[in-house]
């Protein structure tokens, strides 16, 4: 019996000797990376640059749309800014990047139905180094879309942020995915058509949609995890639409002018509390011309619906 409680104890000193020597290994390869990212990464190299896709402007030029085309935006470790430009410009990206230690990438295709896609990849080229990389200043890219463009909208973002003004734009579809930042979505005036859909998914990031009703969309979806939600639905509502909201781990605020034709059709938290403050409306007693209908759930958090 006591030889088996020194057996034991031997192995309980051996397990915690074998846990400190991995503890101390990992704190070793931190340091190390950490030296190698301050010193011997390439130096920080500030770079403007200014890119376009050429079909877009030939057709700038000749004063003649095509069919609608896509904007895909693919950007790591910056912050983007999308402004409408005047009808009639070019759709063009200003980028000011330390290309030091990123990559931006532009590449333009055409189907056989003429339809476009215009992709602009911007990431970093130091993989863990770039942890450790001593920056001067933030890499910016500046979107400006002319307002008489017909395009659909990808945009896929992480660890940074982003200020998105989308009203005015000729918008067929509106689809984000968003990580880790800070993301603004605004229609501060009404796009150039109602919105076919629009879907904006954040994970680890903290998501505002203002004005949602001057888009219109007949569909929307807005959804975040680990983060904070705000959705503001004022605006000029010109269709039906169908609006879902959810949020996991994190709190949720939705609010309507009392202008908005909305109709609740649910809102309930599953391991937290829904706080729901809207009139009472009921489409067989008070057909509404345009219903906008909200369903707002979430998990492990606080929902707050808002009508004034």
């Amino acid at each position: 019996m006591e030889q088996a409680e020194k057996t034991g104890g031997g192995c309980l000193k051996r397990g915690c000797l074998g846990c400190g020597a991995l503890v101390g290994l990992l704190f070793l390869s931190l340091a190390v990376l950490a030296l190698v990212g301050r010193f011997f990464t390439p130096d920080v190299v500030l770079k403007k640059a200014e890119l376009g896709p050429e079909r877009v402007a030939a057709e700038s030029e000749a004063a003649v749309r095509g069919p609608r085309g896509t904007l895909a935006l693919n950007v790591d470790n910056a912050r983007v800014e999308l402004r409408p430009a005047p009808a009639g410009t070019a759709l063009r990206i200003e980028a000011d990047y330390d290309s030091g230690g990123f990559a931006l990438r532009e590449i333009e295709e055409t189907g056989d139905d003429g339809a476009w896609t215009y992709r602009v990849d911007f990431h970093s080229t130091l993989g863990l180094l770039g942890l450790f990389r001593k920056s001067e200043g933030d890499n910016l890219l500046v979107v400006h879309v002319p307002a008489d463009l017909p395009i659909d909208l990808q945009a896929n973002l992480s660890k940074g942020e982003a200020a998105f003004d989308l009203g005015t734009l000729d918008l067929g579809s509106v689809a984000m995915d968003l990580q880790m930042g800070d993301y603004l979505v605004e229609f501060p005036a009404p796009t150039r058509r109602p919105l076919e859909r629009l879907a904006v998914h954040g994970r680890m990031a903290g998501v505002m949609v203002t004005k949602l009703g001057n888009a219109s969309p007949r569909e929307a979806a807005v959804s975040t995890r680990m983060a904070g939600l705000e959705v503001d639905l004022a605006g000029d509502w010109r269709e039906e639409a169908e609006v879902s909201v959810h949020f996991d781990m994190g709190g949720c605020v939705i609010s309507a002018p009392a202008s908005t034709p909305l109709v609740v059709v649910e809102a309930h938290v599953d391991g937290g509390e829904a706080d729901v403050r809207v009139p009472e409306r009921s489409e067989e007693e008070a057909p509404l011309a345009r219903p906008v209908r909200l369903s707002a759930t979430g998990t492990r958090g606080g929902l707050v619906v808002r009508q004034r």
